[in-house]
């Protein structure tokens, strides 16, 4: 009896150490059956990530004060055109290359565009001659639809120098992105950014982008008069091009070397266009509407950062898995995509 005694609390300290393993394991695997009933389903939105300062080498800090003999020297990126006059025409552009057909997901966001922004026009530049595929079908066949296919040459070289191999779709749709918004101007999207309401406001500036506070900034969403200085530099700068580093001539290097010394060349928006670590709350928090608070998101299904365990659970979606999913963005594709 004496034995058993002494012997009662270990055993009782390895069944609640299993309850817990278990409890924890259920949690990783199940995410969605645990809401968070502790916090409050106020609207919230996430804050920007936080990064490390950056250190600019002395050599290429000339680049941000090459003259660009543009229209817009002096011109107040902060307040827009002082009557509010929009100067940005009301065209989506869409850089797809290699790429055929749509996914499910791609019509959604497109879709979101064309209902909640109402462009007066959209544009797809593409190598391909036609699209196929009964997304595109889905996505041509809305009602009021307007859109044009642009058919360009894709870029083997920038600026004498080959293209990575490795990174051969990014690198080369960056590069047309840029080369794209300077001969048209307009509103350049990647193909997963989702509108949750009108850009309009943001086209009175000479350029608006996303750019997080101590981040390089975003190239997802673009809005750009085709004389905006910050496009003429930010080309310029590719002249400098580094084939194997993935983000580091679209985003990171005009970062340090032009907008750190010229901020005033955009319109800063730090977190209305969406953020990277905005998918914990589209995928695993419950009565989530913080969503209906930004002009855009990036809804990251391709994205490294939904790889991790914690998002394994996620179902491939569609048209029939959609119908039924129970948070934010279930909410967010029901709102602009009819089911047949």
């Amino acid at each position: 009896m004496f034995r058993t005694y002494i012997r009662l609390p270990h055993f009782l300290g390895y069944v609640a150490t299993l309850v817990i393993s278990i409890l924890i394991l259920w949690m990783i695997v199940f995410p969605i059956g645990f809401p968070n009933v502790f916090s409050s389903t106020k609207s919230t939105l996430p804050q920007p990530l936080r990064h490390t300062k950056f250190n600019i080498h002395p050599s290429v800090k000339q680049i941000a004060f090459l003259k660009t003999n543009s229209i817009f020297e002096g011109f107040n990126n902060v307040t827009g055109t002082a009557n509010g006059e929009l100067i940005v025409p009301n065209i989506l552009h869409y850089v797809r290359i290699r790429r055929k057909s749509f996914s499910f997901i791609e019509a959604v966001c497109i879709l979101s565009a064309f209902k909640n922004h109402k462009p007066d026009m959209i544009m797809f530049h593409t190598d391909m001659t036609e699209f196929t595929g009964p997304y595109w079908e889905k996505i041509k066949n809305t009602p009021g639809f307007s859109y044009k296919i642009n058919k360009i040459k894709v870029p083997r070289h920038i600026f004498g120098k080959q293209i990575s191999r490795q990174y051969f779709l990014l690198h080369a749709t960056e590069f047309m992105k840029i080369k794209t918004l300077m001969d048209f101007g307009g509103i350049v999207l990647d193909s997963d950014i989702y509108v949750v309401k009108s850009l309009k406001g943001f086209r009175k500036y000479e350029m608006a982008i996303g750019w997080e506070n101590g981040a390089c900034i975003s190239t997802r969403v673009l809005i750009a008069h085709k004389e905006a200085r910050f496009l003429k530099l930010w080309l310029q700068s590719f002249r400098q091009y580094y084939p194997s580093k993935w983000y580091y001539n679209a985003g990171c290097k005009p970062t340090w070397e032009i907008l750190t010394a010229r901020p005033e060349l955009v319109h800063r928006v730090r977190i209305l266009f969406g953020l990277r670590s905005l998918a914990r709350y589209l995928y695993r928090k419950w009565n989530w509407s913080g969503w209906k608070k930004l002009y855009t998101i990036p809804v990251l299904v391709r994205h490294s950062s939904l790889r991790p365990v914690r998002f394994k659970w996620l179902p491939k979606f569609d048209e029939k898995t959609i119908k039924y999913y129970p948070l934010a963005f279930g909410v967010m594709v029901r709102d602009v995509y009819t089911f047949t």
